[in-house]
């Protein structure tokens, strides 16, 4: 089994959070909702991103070299080298 299945379900959950949120507690302001959907996105979207490229490495020449051994590993490693911007690089 995939080892970082739980990064989906919390990245879902806190997704969730966020639009429960926007929908059932109405503020009246229109920017609220805006508001709690960026900030569900701007914190799942890097666990996306790390769990995307645990997906795409491979021991297979002409594969991306295998280098996360977790999401909490790749995140990490992604801040380290690549700094806040190659969270949501992609």
């Amino acid at each position: 089994m995939y080892q970082g299945w739980q990064g989906h379900v919390w990245m879902r959950a806190i997704e969730n959070i966020f639009l429960a949120t926007a929908i059932y507690y109405p503020s009246g302001s229109p920017f609220f909702p805006a508001v709690c959907l960026s900030l569900g996105q701007i914190l799942t979207y890097p666990v996306l991103t790390v769990t995307n490229r645990i997906q795409c490495q491979s021991n297979k020449a002409g594969m991306i070299p295998k280098r996360y051994a977790s999401i909490a590993h790749g995140l990490r490693l992604v801040l380290q080298e690549e700094g806040v911007k190659g969270m949501f690089r992609g």
